[in-house]
């Protein structure tokens, strides 16, 4: 399951968490089992929503399965990847 494609939204690490929000409760609308839907949809949705919501989670995904990278083949200092998005934040930031 890529949580991108359920949520028909394109790959990055900063989406509009608003529209996410949205998406997941029309996804959920039609597949939660108290709208006849099946119990194991309405779980897929949000685990991929939970991905796709939080940060670390979202980057971690976007590295492990769009990338194909194994981290752990690349030891990095721990605080690496923090330093990273921070450094993404100000580039943002600045392009606002």
């Amino acid at each position: 399951m890529n949580p991108f494609e359920l949520f028909d939204t394109k790959i990055e690490l900063n989406p509009d968490l608003k529209d996410l929000r949205k998406k997941y409760v029309k996804l959920q609308q039609g597949s939660h089992i108290d709208n006849g839907g099946v119990e194991q949809d309405s779980e897929v949705i949000n685990r991929a929503y939970e991905i796709l919501k939080i940060r670390e989670k979202r980057i971690f995904y976007i590295i492990d399965n769009i990338f194909k990278i194994n981290l752990r083949d690349y030891p990095l200092p721990s605080d690496f990847l923090m330093d990273m998005m921070k450094l993404n934040d100000l580039i943002s930031d600045t392009n606002s």
